[in-house]
């Protein structure tokens, strides 16, 4: 029981000094939200984008979703439109602000597991798809349109639209 003792308070505080080091050097995201993430003054965006879904001549109401979905969604969208638009590999600001913080030597191994791979961008229509079949529709769906509109702020127009997503 003793012996259980030590190796548990050592755990312990391996951990913690783990934990120093990643507040030390403010990364943020790993493993715990830390105060400081929401204290920051929040900067007004000059744009936003919105997602229309279409399945089979029908346009999902993404607002009437619950939350989760909704999130899995539009969150996996912002990426695909990212990696799409930019045509390159995806670099998300977590990985550059660990990179940043920690350097490079620290980072190389999940680097490299965190990005997104070419097949995975080609997957994804696909995944989304079967997503939107198995947990929004509850039924098979023949074709699947995914429209992306760039709002503007300053102006209040819309600033873009186009086709991301078209597949049957």
């Amino acid at each position: 029981m003793e012996q259980q003792k030590k190796i548990l308070i050592f755990i312990f505080a391996v951990f913690c000094l783990v934990q120093a080091f990643f507040i030390y050097k403010r990364v943020h995201n790993y493993p715990f939200m830390i105060y400081d993430m929401y204290s920051r003054k929040e900067q007004p965006k000059k744009y936003s984008n919105l997602y229309t879904i279409v399945a089979d001549n029908d346009t999902l109401n993404l607002v009437k979703m619950p939350i989760l979905q909704e999130g899995m969604i539009v969150n996996t969208l912002k990426n695909y439109e990212y990696l799409i638009t930019n045509d390159k590999n995806y670099w998300d600001n977590a990985l550059s602000s660990r990179q940043q913080r920690l350097g490079k030597r620290f980072t190389k191994r999940s680097d490299q597991l965190l990005r997104t791979s070419q097949e995975e961008l080609k997957d994804y229509p696909i995944w989304l798809k079967k997503y939107i079949e198995d947990q929004v529709v509850q039924k098979p769906v023949e074709q699947l349109k995914v429209y992306a509109t760039t709002l503007d702020h300053t102006f209040g127009f819309n600033y873009k639209e186009q086709i991301i997503i078209n597949v049957e």
